[in-house]
Formats: C-alpha cells, sequence, structure tokens
C-alpha cells in the first residue's frame, strides 16, 4: 500500500515518530527526507521491478525536486513508476496535462518544487488512494491517512472538535466522506482528483485545481460493445498485473468482481486468487434477515469451479470486538458498519492467506447504473432537456441559499461540494441527465468506498486496486449514453421473477451485454445482487442509523487519546 507523511517546519515530533504510525502500510522498509523547512516519511509496500534500486522519497539529480508517492502506474512494464512519474512532474503544467488525460493509474503524492518552494498534494481522478492534510498556523501537515495529524493537534493542544457540518453531510449522504469534507476540525481531504498547492515562503495554499481538466458528460452516441470489450480488457489486466505478487479478488456473486476475476484469470495473470465472505445462518437466529445475502458465498465457489481459480473463505461474526477492530484499522468515522465490518474480516482472511494485492469491484455500480434507484432518472418519454434543466435549477437553488448566507441540507450541500471542488461543473455537465447525475454520485461513493478499501487493506500491508475505475476505462464508460445503460432486453427477461421491476437500474447492460463472453451463466442471468453486507437487520432503517451513531460516537472516544510522546519542555 505504502504511505506518505510529513509536515513543514520543526514541530515537537520527530518525523521518524510521524511516520511510524502508519508504518504497517508499508512494512518493506521506511525512509525520510529531513530538512529544516520540509520533513517527509515513505513506507513502502515493495511490489514493483526495482532494478536501480530507487527509493522515495525521491530526490531528481537534475532539479532537486523531491518526489513521495503512493499507488502504481499502470501499463508501464518493467520500468520504475516513481521515476516516470517524477519526469513527467518535472514537466511542469504539460506534466499536470498528461496526468489529466493520459494516465491510467491511482496515486496520492506530494511533491517539493525546490525552486518555486511550493509543495503539491494531488490525488488520482476518482480518489483510489486517499490523501489527508491540515494547516495548523505556519505548518503545513499531510498523511496517506488522518491518524497522524489527530495525534499531532492533540500533541500541539488543538484538540479534536467535532466539524459539524461536516458531521452534517456525513449523515444525510449514506454516511459518506466525499470531497474536501472530514468531520473533525481542522482535517481536510485532497478531493478526488484535487491539486493543492503549498506555497512555503508564504505559508499558505496558494492554488487549488482539479484533475478532470477538459472531460465533459458529453454522451458518446458513437460507443460500440468492441469498445468496451477492448478497454475492459485493457484496464483490468493492467490493474492486475503484478509480477511475482499474490493476489486476490474480493469475489461476490455479482457481475463486477466476477468480471475481473475471469478477464484476470483468461488473460494470463499469475498469483490469482479468489477471497469471498460467508454468513453463518446460525448466527441470526431470531433476528430479521435478508436471505438473499446468503447466496453470494455459494455463486462464488461455483464462479471459482469453472474458472479455475482457487477459492477462499472469509467467515463474518460480526462481534463486538470485530467492530472495534474495524474502527481502528479504519481510522475514520465507519461508513456503515453492515458493509464496513464484513469487508475488513475478508480483508484480514485475505492477509492471512499472505496476498499483497487486494482487488475490488467497487466503481462499476456508479459507471454503469448498478442501484434499483438509477431507474428514476431514465423513463420511456422523459426528455433529456427536462432533466438538465431540473439539474440547472438545482444548481441555481444552491447558488441562491449560498448567496442569502443560509445553510444547505442533504442532496444540496453534498452537490455544493462536489461544484466547489471542481469549479469547471457547469463545463462537465452535460445534456444527459442520467450520467449528470451518476457523475456527481460517483465523485461522492466511490471516495468512501476507496478510502474503506484502502484504510483496511492498509492495515494489513496490502494494496487495494479498483480495475474499474481505470481512467480510460472510467471515462468511456462514463459518456456512454444513460439510455443505453439503464435498458434491459425484454428478451433478456423472460426468465425473471415476477417482481423483476425491482431490478430496473441493476441490470449494467454495458457491461452484461459486451462483456458476455467472460461471464458465467449463474451470474450473467441472475438479477438483483446484494454483495458483502451483514444479513442481520439489514433492512432496519433506523436501527441503521442508531448504530451509525454510536460508531461515530466511539470513533470520536478514540482519536481523542491519540498523541505522540514528546518531552514536555520540547513541546512547551
Amino acid at each position: 500500500m505504502c504511505d506518505v507523511s510529513g509536515f513543514t517546519g520543526n514541530l515537537p515530533f520527530s518525523i521518524e515518530q510521524f511516520g511510524e504510525v502508519n508504518k504497517a502500510r508499508g512494512p518493506d522498509g521506511t525512509h525520510y527526507y529531513d530538512e529544516p523547512a520540509l520533513k517527509i516519511a515513505h513506507s513502502l509496500l515493495a511490489l514493483s521491478p526495482n532494478p536501480e534500486n530507487i527509493q522515495q522519497p525521491y530526490t531528481d539529480i537534475r532539479t532537486g525536486n523531491v518526489l513521495a508517492y503512493v499507488g502504481e502506474i499502470y501499463g508501464l512494464g518493467e520500468q520504475n513508476d516513481t521515476k516516470w512519474l517524477s519526469d513527467v512532474l518535472s514537466l511542469g503544467d504539460i506534466g499536470i496535462e498528461q496526468l489529466k488525460n493520459n494516465t491510467n493509474g491511482m496515486w496520492g503524492f506530494v511533491y517539493f518544487n525546490r525552486q518555486k518552494q511550493t509543495i503539491t498534494l494531488c490525488r488520482d481522478h476518482w480518489g483510489v488512494k486517499p490523501l489527508y492534510y491540515c494547516a495548523l498556523t505556519e505548518n503545513l501537515l499531510f498523511s496517506s491517512t488522518p491518524t497522524p495529524l489527530i495525534m499531532a493537534m492533540n500533541t500541539l493542544g488543538y484538540g479534536t472538535e467535532v466539524n459539524n457540518f461536516r458531521k452534517h453531510q456525513w449523515e444525510q449522504n449514506d454516511r459518506f466522506l466525499f470531497g474536501a469534507g472530514y468531520p473533525i476540525q481542522g482535517i481536510k481531504k485532497v478531493p478526488p482528483g484535487g491539486l493543492i498547492t503549498w506555497c512555503m515562503k508564504r505559508n499558505k495554499i496558494i492554488t487549488i485545481d482539479n484533475l478532470w481538466g477538459d472531460f465533459t458528460l458529453e454522451p458518446n452516441y458513437q460507443w460500440n460493445s468492441a469498445e468496451i470489450l477492448e478497454k475492459a480488457e485493457k484496464a483490468i489486466t493492467e490493474v492486475c498485473y503484478s509480477t511475482g505478487n499474490k493476489k486476490t479478488v474480493a469475489l461476490s456473486g455479482g457481475i463486477d468482481s466476477t468480471l475481473i476475476a475471469s478477464i484476470a484469470k483468461q488473460n494470463g495473470i499469475e498469483d490469482l486468487t479468489a477471497t469471498t465472505l460467508k454468513f453463518l445462518k446460525k448466527d441470526a437466529k431470531g433476528f430479521p434477515v435478508n436471505a438473499g445475502m446468503y447466496e453470494e458465498f455459494d455463486l462464488a465457489k461455483k464462479t471459482c469451479e469453472e474458472l479455475d481459480i482457487p477459492h477462499k473463505t472469509s467467515i463474518y461474526r460480526g462481534t463486538h470486538q470485530c467492530f472495534e477492530d474495524t474502527m481502528k484499522a479504519l481510522g475514520v468515522p465507519m461508513w456503515d458498519r453492515k458493509r464496513t465490518a464484513p469487508r475488513y474480516e475478508n480483508i484480514k482472511q485475505a492477509a492471512k492467506n499472505k496476498n499483497k494485492i487486494y482487488i475490488v469491484g467497487d466503481g462499476a455500480d456508479e459507471l454503469a447504473t448498478g442501484y434499483s434507484a438509477d431507474y428514476e432518472y431514465f423513463r420511456p418519454g422523459y426528455e433529456h432537456e427536462i432533466d438538465r434543466d431540473r439539474w440547472k435549477t438545482r444548481i441555481e437553488e444552491i447558488r441562491v441559499i449560498e448567496r442569502k448566507g443560509g445553510q444547505l441540507r442533504g442532496t444540496l450541500s453534498a452537490m455544493a461540494e462536489v461544484m466547489q471542488f471542481i469549479p469547471q461543473h457547469k463545463k462537465i455537465i452535460g445534456v444527459d441527465g442520467v450520467n449528470n447525475r451518476q457523475f456527481i454520485r460517483a465523485l461522492m461513493h466511490i471516495d468512501g468506498f476507496m478510502t474503506t478499501a484502502d484504510h483496511l487493506c492498509g492495515a494489513f500491508g496490502m494494496e487495494s486496486r479498483a480495475p474499474f475505475l481505470h481512467q480510460e476505462l472510467s471515462k468511456y464508460l462514463m459518456n456512454v449514453p444513460g439510455a443505453i445503460k439503464l435498458q434491459i432486453p425484454a428478451g433478456e427477461m423472460d426468465s425473471w421473477p415476477a417482481d423483476r421491476d425491482t431490478y430496473l437500474g441493476q441490470y449494467k447492460w454495458i457491461l452484461r451485454d459486451p462483456l458476455r463472453k467472460y461471464i458465467p451463466d449463474h451470474i450473467r442471468y441472475r438479477g438483483s445482487k446484494i454483495g458483502f453486507a451483514d444479513p442481520v437487520n439489514s433492512r432496519d432503517h433506523e436501527y441503521n442509523v442508531l448504530i451509525g451513531n454510536e460508531d461515530f460516537a466511539n470513533y470520536f472516544e478514540w482519536v481523542k487519546q491519540l498523541k505522540f510522546d514528546v518531552d514536555s519542555e520540547a513541546e512547551s
């Protein structure tokens, strides 16, 4: 997984202490860049060939610029991606344009330009690799997780105060952390695709930009199934490629993870297994359950038998110890205990099986439509022009409330957040109402999913990867017309259950049909799927809100205790 952590200036704790917090993310060694004005720690998870023995933080001998980087640049073969990224960034604006439009990868990096005396923090387009920061007086602090920042704030006497606006935003948007928001005062996230530049001479942020650049949500009426197949094969093969490293797919009974496992296997990816979560029916005795959640394990097992992929099992028990362990491994307020804790157990088992890479199908639901509610945004006779006008109306509603000093709530606050960190949103928003909605939703949901995968895998020294968020594939899928994404061919529906309308929006035609040769029949002709979620009380919304608030309170009680051990005289 790797970790990058650091700060400017001198503080009462050392860079060794600061970097120690996230060492589990990089079990293959920690190195430091340490000068009076800037200190960086980088903990390495060694996955890529490194014949030149390049280590991070990496200093470019030509310019003196320094790069500390978490992630992977795909499609480079045996070329070292750290040096490649450093060379690209040394090109200035030209290099940034290459990251915006022509680079497939995931990253969270810190780049020190020695001549300009600036520090740039950047996250990949979808936020696969998280990056946090805070500005305390004249110091910038940054890290791959918020924990060192929290410890610094407690040590320096700032404490951990709840940011009530961000907490409200978290509560009103399915407990997803997205954009720059974080529910502790003073801590922010670099948003997906964010480029934030700190001036070391002025000790302040001087520019905020975004990698989405010239991308627009314009329906691509020239799309075709052959291109979807080609781009999906390329994306999944490149993201899953890692010579000599054991890797596993988080496999459920759904199309997304099945496609990853099938394409990877049939395109020569070695050292590949699948790890599936199993819920025990005896643990649910006496509780209301969603019985469909028990089907996922058997479907995944059958998939592995057909594809000849070793199938590994993790068991979920849902104990209080599991919830506490999940909270500490995650390190951020829990998105949803019913889904986060099961992921923790599956990741823990994958680590026990000595995997280095954990591959998830997250993002496909947002890019290809995969939720029943998605269908509400397209109906026969429902004109795109009307939907576009509704979208513009909601944006204007946000502006009016902000001008009057009112408080944005619910969906409006979420939209305003995304608009804020992508200033060119008016250029991005197109005429396709389905894709407009999906883009905003993707920037919120994917951020939360990726934070969960990254932090839980990092706690066990593994790297999380998400093939559907490959830049080339994801941008292509995003611009397939919404009407195509939501279509359900009548012939495919003939054998479905009587309540087939519940699957509207979940059919995922643009994956199910163009990629059908990779999908076993028992998955392709399946209707609604659920994935890794605790079956007990899964439909009880009030109960889930209650335990969500409980988890939030427990998290804040925990972080209040986090602090660096420093000499009292130095601290004062």
